[in-house]
């Protein structure tokens, strides 16, 4: 069950980190900022942060789980220091500009405060996951990485929660509201229970 799992994820990361860059690389102003005013697509700052958070984040995305891969860290070290400074950077990144992004979020106050939230959890623990191992401290590593995974993941639970409550209910701006905090909370208590447990 574990190994499935453990599969599953692999698989929606890939799928998003595929498919959301690639559907903004063909159709650059459709989906969420076909919702934002002429104003805001006007402001390069914003355009520059929105682009840049979703083909990096892609990346960080789709790396990042190469991190989790047992047999790589043992056989490959060098492979995954590597990687792993790849998804650093390009997760912090992602991070910093979600929270730019994020000021401008469809859902008010609610969904700026829930992603702005989840921008600076994710440059907290990836930062302390970085500094553990520069310091020679192992274990914290490879506990703040998985909360810093499981924080860049919420651009699939994202995607996962959002046509789920669809089905249930039919105000688009709750709903978005909603995900907001659904798309990362779960995530991080699911890695609180699973060091418990360990």
């Amino acid at each position: 069950m574990k190994r499935l799992l453990f599969f599953l994820m692999i698989f929606l990361a890939l799928l998003t980190a595929i498919l959301i860059p690639s559907g903004f690389f063909t159709s650059p102003f459709t989906g969420i900022l076909a919702t934002k005013t002429k104003e805001l697509l006007a402001n390069q700052y914003y355009i520059d942060s929105f682009f840049i958070h979703v083909y990096i984040g892609g990346i960080a995305l789709g790396v990042g789980w190469l991190n989790f891969v047992n047999s790589i860290r043992v056989k490959y070290l060098q492979f995954h220091r590597i990687i792993g400074r790849i998804y650093v950077l390009t997760f912090l990144i992602t991070a910093i500009t979600s929270v730019v992004v994020s000021y401008h979020a469809y859902g008010g106050i609610v969904s700026q405060f829930g992603f702005i939230f989840i921008g600076l959890i994710a440059i907290f623990t990836t930062l302390m996951g970085f500094a553990a191992i520069v310091n020679g401290n192992l274990k914290s590593h490879q506990v703040w990485m998985r909360y810093s995974y499981a924080s860049c993941l919420a651009s699939v639970t994202l995607r996962i929660w959002s046509p789920i409550l669809g089905l249930i209910m039919e105000d688009e701006l709750l709903i978005y509201q909603i995900v907001a905090w659904l798309s990362w909370v779960p995530n991080l208590l699911f890695v609180r229970f699973y060091l418990n447990r360990k």
